[in-house]
């Protein structure tokens, strides 16, 4: 409904002042980076049972707009927080790291694994250049060189034209959590 601008245009006409009521559905953060461009105030809340549970008819969507509505009119409305966008891709980076860590730590119990099988026992001392020198010198058969090949290009990936310093601190915290 919004790819072609009709949502940007309704919005965009409301009169100043403007009070936006939004049941919490999951995927609106294009309508709430919207309004927040361009001015109306927005409340987000849970407005009744989980919209998932009903049968998703026209009436049924009229009827929770009235009740939204209805809510908003007589300030009973139960807003709930919405992070900023900032701190939502604050989140999203968070999240992204996190999944790296787990297949990094993957990996080098995949690798760890492969040197135990060979009688290769280093523990932490694995991951020092020598422990590495040790590790590419592994006799392996031909399926195990496949997978310690790509582990270790997946432990050594970088975006390209990065840094691993540039890439692990690329992306500043907001403001509000600067010292």
């Amino acid at each position: 409904m919004h790819a072609d601008g009709d949502a940007d245009r309704f919005y965009r006409q409301l009169p100043a002042p403007a009070l936006v009521g939004l049941e919490a559905t999951g995927n609106c953060h294009w309508l709430v980076d919207l309004l927040g461009e361009i001015g109306p105030e927005l409340w987000v809340g849970r407005c009744g049972p989980d919209p998932r549970q009903l049968r998703a008819t026209a009436e049924d969507g009229q009827a929770r707009c009235a009740h939204i509505l209805q809510l908003l009119v007589e300030g009973r409305f139960p807003r709930i927080w919405m992070p900023s966008s900032e701190m939502r891709d604050l989140r999203q980076l968070l999240w992204h790291r996190y999944k790296l860590v787990i297949i990094r730590a993957r990996v080098k119990n995949e690798l760890q694994h492969l040197a135990l099988n060979k009688g290769m026992q280093k523990k932490h001392r694995l991951w020092s250049q020598a422990g590495q020198k040790l590790l590419r010198e592994l006799p392996l058969s031909p399926c195990n060189q496949r997978a310690f090949i790509a582990a270790s290009r997946i432990l050594t990936w970088r975006p390209s034209g990065s840094s691993s310093k540039a890439f692990r601190y690329s992306a500043s915290p907001p403001e509000k959590f600067q010292s």
